[in-house]
């Protein structure tokens, strides 16, 4: 898919584009993620049965005190997501400047570009690094919901097979949204593990950040789904595309039960 003069002229001024960038193999890059979809399984498999034999393990040991590995942890993902919004997103708003919203819902922009591609790619493959906030979780053994770990599981399986089989042009939209999303929340978690307190709006409102984020996804979805005729080689999957607004819509469930449960049931509760 060739990119117009106008995104081309962008990416020259976009940041974190290096050597490595420049020489990465985008084609080859995502027809790996597509010959290797299996691993999603592997990884998921062993990440699901350390929830499971994990919390079991830890149920008669002491909580592991990882304060200063968890700080680190999070400072790690929050940079990377930062570095990650600002490599996807410009890109994107200036294509809905200059295409409009609908096209970027049905054709990703700078595709095969190897700045792009490298971090969506990067984007996919950190879906198995977070499964490490999991294991912060199990060691030192704090509530673990299914909420948390259901959300991991699916992202990584979507995020793998859409990239790899290039079927929605949607793509960027979910990777700059979460990119985004994660730059505010690991930077949260980043000031709490560091031992800084911070008023329990903000937590909050980082709620209501991850809950927008839900509602996002399925309105890129309709529109992508509205337009999917408007242009030419359109990324429309009709399975990916109800497999997509079913996993958002279910994640818009739980984060609103998991909303209503936390600030407003316990809240009236302590009151």
């Amino acid at each position: 898919m060739a990119m117009d003069r106008s995104s081309m002229s962008l990416l020259e001024y976009l940041p974190f584009t290096g050597p490595l960038e420049k020489a990465f193999n985008a084609r080859g890059s995502i027809r790996w993620l597509h010959d290797n979809f299996y691993l999603t399984f592997v990884t998921s498999g062993l990440y699901v049965a350390f929830v499971f034999l994990g919390t079991l393990a830890m149920k008669e040991r002491a909580p592991f005190r990882l304060e200063r590995l968890l700080f680190m942890w999070n400072v790690g993902l929050a940079a990377f997501s930062i570095m990650g919004s600002f490599s996807i997103v410009p890109l994107l708003l200036y294509t809905v400047y200059e295409k409009g919203f609908p096209y970027t819902t049905c054709i990703s922009p700078g595709l095969f570009n190897p700045h792009i591609t490298l971090w969506a790619v990067l984007f996919v493959l950190s879906k198995i690094f977070e499964f490490g906030d999991t294991v912060f979780i199990v060691l030192r053994k704090k509530k673990l919901m299914f909420l948390h770990w259901y959300h991991h599981v699916t992202v990584l399986m979507f995020s793998w097979y859409c990239l790899g089989n290039l079927v929605t042009g949607a793509g960027h939209w979910f990777a700059g949204v979460n990119l985004i999303v994660h730059s505010v929340m690991y930077t949260y978690y980043a000031i709490v593990s560091y031992g800084i307190r911070v008023p329990s709006r903000v937590a909050l409102w980082i709620t209501i950040f991850q809950l927008t984020q839900m509602f996002i996804g399925i309105l890129i979805n309709v529109v992508g789904f509205l337009y999917r005729n408007e242009f030419i080689d359109c990324q429309f999957d009709w399975s990916v595309f109800k497999a997509s607004i079913a996993m958002y819509a279910s994640y818009a469930l739980l984060f609103g039960w998991y909303f209503f449960d936390r600030y407003v049931i316990k809240k009236r509760k302590t009151n």
